[in-house]
């Protein structure tokens, strides 16, 4: 229950205990974020409207134009696009702590990363990056894919890893406060998701000058350009592999998306800019 007066109030579900708030509160004036697709989880949604907050909302916002879809086409209500955003001066390549790190890592010169940034579910594509490996590993034996992240899917990736004698290429790493210090030492960035809202492990990525490869799925395609990133079908194996061997091929082209990627985060997705937005928006000002 709201204990006290607000100016606004932001929310970003309705059945834990927010519909109630807003309810004894009938003269706080809120809006709505919307971090996760109709698709994925149509009954947060239905929560909305049950309770009647998305027509008394006075901002409703959406992390992507996939999401402002989605908010439409089940709420009936138009939304306002403001995107997640990363911090440019955390994340920032470092090329000193790079070869330092990668000493301490027990790399060497040769050695490729691949890295992922996911919690470790099924639709979050992990399985599908393994299964295109033995394609990559002939022609590069001493490629290594690292994942960083926890969950309930573990368990079937470790059995695949197994299965398809990838032990030495495939390392499941626990989530760290240090995840900055893997993607200084990563080469490409992969995310094969699907139900995504607007993820931030790839803005990370793209700020850290890292080339991307991610699923031809929404809404990747708001971030990823070609000059910038890679778009797959996941469950294409042989697209998947194709797509890691040409950006391991071609040390230059993979420089110069990490570039591109970068300015796209400095132009677009700072938190910075991610704030003046909503500002902007709360002074009722047009975005």
């Amino acid at each position: 229950m709201l204990t006290h007066e607000y100016d606004f109030a932001w929310i970003f579900f309705a059945g834990y205990g927010e519909a109630e708030a807003l309810t004894l509160a009938r003269h706080q004036r809120f809006g709505i974020i919307f971090q996760y697709p109709f698709a994925q989880v149509p009954h947060r949604y239905r929560e909305f409207q049950r309770f009647g907050l998305a027509q008394r909302a006075s901002q409703v916002v959406a992390v992507s134009r996939w999401v402002a879809e989605g908010v439409a086409q089940s709420l009936e209500r138009e939304s306002i696009v403001i995107p997640n955003g990363v911090d440019p001066k955390r994340f920032t390549r470092d090329e000193a702590l790079r070869k330092t790190s990668r000493l301490n890592l027990g790399l060497n010169d040769y050695d490729q990363i691949l890295l992922s940034v996911a919690a470790l579910e099924e639709r979050k594509g992990i399985q599908h990056v393994i299964n295109a490996l033995p394609h990559v590993v002939n022609s590069y034996p001493q490629i290594k894919y690292w994942v960083i992240g926890e969950g309930q899917y573990r368990s079937q990736l470790e059995k695949q890893i197994s299965a398809l004698g990838l032990e030495s290429i495939v390392k499941l790493i626990a989530p760290t406060n240090d995840v900055f210090l893997y993607f200084n030492v990563a080469d490409i960035f992969i995310l094969l998701s699907q139900g995504e809202a607007l993820p931030i492990a790839p803005l990370e990525a793209m700020a850290m000058e890292l080339p991307l490869i991610v699923a031809c799925q929404p809404p990747f395609d708001e971030v990823a350009s070609p000059a910038c990133g890679v778009r797959v079908n996941p469950t294409d194996s042989a697209q998947v592999a194709e797509a890691i061997i040409n950006l391991l091929s071609s040390p230059e082209r993979r420089r110069e998306m990490g570039e591109a990627g970068r300015a796209r985060i400095l132009a677009d997705f700072t938190w910075e800019r991610v704030g003046e937005k909503y500002l902007r928006l709360l002074n009722l000002e047009k975005v």
